[in-house]
């Protein structure tokens, strides 16, 4: 959501912190591609918030996360 608002400094800097939290239940990874995606989107780097959400797609289809890929 930071990032979606433009405040992707901010968004960057959680995902650093969320990366070093240990999830053992669920590890989110499709939900942080997204919030990758927006940082780079903002940062100007279209293309690889493009291929950061294909791969993201890639990997709920391959987990049958369907709602997630669409």
């Amino acid at each position: 959501a930071l990032a979606m608002r433009g405040r992707w400094e901010e968004a960057a800097a959680l995902l650093d912190r969320l990366e070093k939290v240990r999830r053992p239940f669920r590890k989110l990874e499709y939900e942080k591609s997204i919030a990758r995606a927006w940082v780079a989107a903002c940062q100007g780097a279209v293309s690889e918030a493009i291929t950061t959400l294909q791969s993201a797609a890639e990997r709920a289809e391959l987990d049958r996360r369907f709602a997630a890929e669409v």
